[in-house]
């Protein structure tokens, strides 16, 4: 019968749809297989049904059909939920992307800040310097504390190149495993 046939047909559908869905499954989500076992029962089922030609009046057989049509709309709402699921974490991932991306910029923010910061001190360091170096009154001990001074002042900004270029390096990997599609949780890590 052609109406067996379209039947037949939205059964293979329902289960090449499930197996994509196992295909694509989100690793720790729920295994999609029981979903596809049991709606195998229902197909074979029905082809069953559909193979006898005179009807069953056999109660038994219908409350085996109503149990099964129970089970496929219990089913129905489970894959409903999972859909539910899936979207809210495709959502939680973009959100956390986003998140991560707005605190790398504050990071950059911060240290621009902190680097013109030095970089002011660091001026007003070598003024005064140089004008107690022309003062004859210095004492040794200053003219060595101005000094070590100076060299705090370079070691801070050698320090502040390199938190820069690992914030780069960071900023980078993040886009990277935001191409990918993956979370740039290392951010959180790296910065705690």
């Amino acid at each position: 019968s052609n109406g067996g046939s379209t039947k037949l047909s939205e059964w293979g559908e329902a289960l090449r749809y499930i197996r994509l869905l196992m295909a694509v499954q989100v690793e720790g989500a729920p295994s999609w297989e029981k979903v596809r076992s049991t709606l195998e029962q229902l197909r074979q089922r029905y082809e069953h049904d559909e193979e006898q030609v005179a009807p069953s009046t056999d109660t038994a057989e219908d409350a085996e059909v109503a149990k099964l049509q129970n089970e496929a709309r219990d089913l129905n709402r489970e894959c409903e939920q999972l859909r539910f699921r899936l979207s809210l974490e495709r959502e939680a991932r973009v959100t956390e992307r986003v998140r991560m991306g707005a605190h790398g910029e504050a990071l950059d923010s911060d240290l621009r800040r902190d680097e013109a910061r030095l970089d002011t001190v660091t001026k007003q360091v070598d003024t005064l310097r140089e004008r107690a170096l022309r003062h004859q009154s210095l004492q040794r001990w200053q003219v060595f504390r101005a000094e070590e001074l100076l060299q705090d002042l370079v070691a801070a900004k050698r320090d502040l190149s390199t938190q820069r270029s690992a914030c780069q390096q960071l900023r980078e990997k993040a886009a990277l495993e935001s191409e990918a599609g993956t979370p740039s949780s290392f951010l959180d890590r790296a910065t705690a």
